[in-house]
């Protein structure tokens, strides 16, 4: 919806749901969801002509999931099948034709196959997706971050401005050796660049061949310094349909547990580069720098009426960038009925190539386009905390509260040099380029080749509060009340100072929404 001012829902309201589960005789297992979401529409209004309308901004939506699954053999082996299917009440040559795909389904067959008593184990898939639409839906389909079939400097796709539907699949083959001192595991999966599951699903990326493979070695007879431990090393590495090698990585890890019960581990990985597909955004392959990782955690008895831990991660590349993050916990009980916990996190990274914007004009090197990054220094405070209480076995109240900030300055800001490689021409740096603030306010006046343009300003300011207050009542054996209290508050800016413990107060009074919600589960015995 556009307009001078306008009042959009942030969600679909739920006209009806059922979900239906149980076990069925022979080994099978049955779950399936249904679910209707009403059509939604923003008022808005216009200065020039003083008029309200409302405009569409959600169709009348049906989503569905099925999902079977026989457990057969004495090393309890299972195959399954899933189908889910979305179908929405688009209109022919409407607004949302444009946006929203008319109906997509999904499905596949999975097994995993156990051995010598599950002491090893062969698993797979295939699957597939379908979905259709209008052809500008499609269109924006292809080009989402899920495909980029507009990569300039790509063979194996193109974007079909035509096309009315998009299809895929995926396959994968795993195994290994699950018991034993000496155990290992590998295998492969195989997405197709046009399978797609987004409407009732997830996937990040398409268009992906990954193989990986892992050994270790386990200790599990109690000594004098270890109770159990594991020593292991592991390997992956990715590829796209045009033989694009995306990354290699390899590591080693060590986890162990102490005779109290303390528990720890730390690994330690190499990044050996490759080329990225998606950092450009659409644009072309960009190199990947190599670097490495070491992350170290301990943990004290699980068991006891106090617990802590503390995790930390760092991670350094051959471009100057780097995290360091930090992760204390502990957990109080002290009562059998109540249990209070915090879990602090605090990240610095700097990222030497944080993709910006993309400008049209730009020089035949890097076909006709402009892809500029910028060198980031972030910042992330967050302090998630837990509270249940259990007044009754059959009745508990549960709380969980997340205030958070972040924020990001921007340097060095220039673009990419040439295709396959991370170089950047720095704006204000190179011969020839110049950048300053744009008067007009949060943007940037930027000259490079002779052509004058601008781009965002991207430093930002996060802050959100999410809490969720449960109250859970089993009112007879299996079926249950649930009495939701959600809160959503969140604010943006463009101060990039460095955050701490001030912006995570200021979060609790960030504008925000309040959600009640009651679920009821019935469980019904033949």
């Amino acid at each position: 919806a556009g307009g001078d001012f306008r009042d959009s829902p942030n969600t679909s309201t739920i006209l009806g749901a059922a979900k239906v589960t149980g076990q069925l005789g022979g080994g099978w297992q049955l779950g399936t969801v249904a679910a209707l979401t009403d059509d939604e529409t923003a008022r808005v209004f216009d200065l020039e002509t003083g008029t309200v309308e409302e405009v569409e901004v959600e169709p009348r939506t049906g989503y569905g999931a099925l999902r079977i699954q026989r457990q057969f053999g004495v090393d309890a082996s299972t195959v399954g099948l899933t189908l889910t299917g979305v179908e929405r009440g688009v209109e022919a040559g409407g607004a949302l034709a444009g946006i929203l795909t008319r109906r997509a389904y999904a499905g596949g067959i999975d097994w995993n196959r156990r051995f010598d008593g599950g002491a090893y184990e062969l698993m797979g898939h295939v699957g597939f997706s379908h979905v259709r639409g209008d052809s500008a839906a499609i269109d924006r389909l292809q080009r989402s971050s899920v495909h980029y079939f507009q990569r300039p400097d790509q063979d194996h796709v193109d974007v079909d401005p035509g096309a009315r539907s998009l299809s895929g699949w995926s396959a994968a083959i795993r195994g290994g050796k699950r018991s034993g001192t000496w155990r290992f595991n590998g295998g492969t999966w195989i997405d197709s660049p046009g399978f797609d599951i987004n409407d009732l699903g997830r996937l990040s990326r398409g268009d992906e061949i990954n193989q990986w493979g892992g050994l270790r070695y386990v200790e599990t007879d109690p000594g004098r310094l270890f109770r159990r431990w594991v020593v292991g090393a592991f390997t992956d590495t990715g590829w796209n349909f045009d033989g694009v090698r995306r990354r290699t990585n390899g590591g080693v890890y060590f986890n162990y547990t102490l005779p109290n019960f303390w528990h720890g581990w730390i690994d330690h990985g190499r990044n050996f580069g490759g080329q990225s597909d998606t950092a450009t955004r659409g644009g072309p392959l960009m190199e990947r720098p190599a670097g490495w990782w070491v992350g170290f955690g301990i943990r004290g008895n699980p068991n006891a009426s106090t617990g802590w831990g503390f995790r930390t991660f760092g991670r350094r590349d051959e471009l100057g960038s780097w995290t360091w993050r930090v992760d204390p916990e502990v957990t109080v009980r002290p009562t059998d009925r109540l249990t209070l916990s915090l879990e602090p996190r605090w990240v610095l990274r700097r990222d030497a190539r944080q993709f910006v914007t993309a400008v049209d004009g730009g020089p035949a090197r890097t076909f006709g386009r402009r892809y500029v990054f910028g060198e980031i220094e972030r910042s992330e405070v967050a302090a998630p905390v837990r509270v249940n209480y259990a007044f009754t076995p059959d009745l508990g109240l549960e709380f969980y509260a997340e205030p958070f900030a972040a924020s990001g300055r921007y340097s060095g800001i220039g673009e990419l040099a040439a295709p396959r490689s991370s170089d950047l021409i720095v704006y204000g740096e190179a011969a020839g380029t110049a950048i300053a603030p744009d008067p007009a306010g949060e943007r940037f006046a930027v000259t490079a080749d002779g052509d004058a343009f601008t781009i965002p300003d991207p430093d930002f300011e996060a802050l959100s509060f999410r809490s969720n207050l449960v109250l859970r009542w089993e009112y007879r054996p299996g079926s249950s009340l649930f009495l939701v209290w959600q809160q959503n508050r969140s604010r943006a800016g463009s101060d990039a100072d460095r955050v701490g413990g001030g912006e995570l107060l200021d979060a609790f009074s960030a504008d925000g929404e309040n959600v009640l919600a009651v679920k009821l589960t019935w469980w019904m015995t033949p």
